[in-house]
């Protein structure tokens, strides 16, 4: 039988789900590498709605001061 790999769960959807928001750095940083590039939606498990959400969240958070452009 073939293996399946488990992809990773949207955090974002469902009953538990954690708000996407600008003001919350600690979970915005877990989808940004070191070098501060967005991780794409394969990596991070959410769907393509959540994903442009996250991402244009991280792009807020970046403008205002509250995350660094890079690292």
């Amino acid at each position: 039988m073939a293996r399946e790999e488990s992809k990773p769960q949207d955090r974002f959807s469902g009953k538990n789900a954690t708000r996407i928001d600008y003001k919350d750095i600690n979970t915005l940083q877990k989808y940004v590498s070191s070098q501060g590039k967005i991780f794409d939606a394969t990596r991070t498990g959410t769907s393509a709605k959540n994903q442009r959400r996250l991402a244009t969240a991280i792009k807020r958070a970046r403008f205002l001061g509250l995350m660094k452009f890079n690292g």
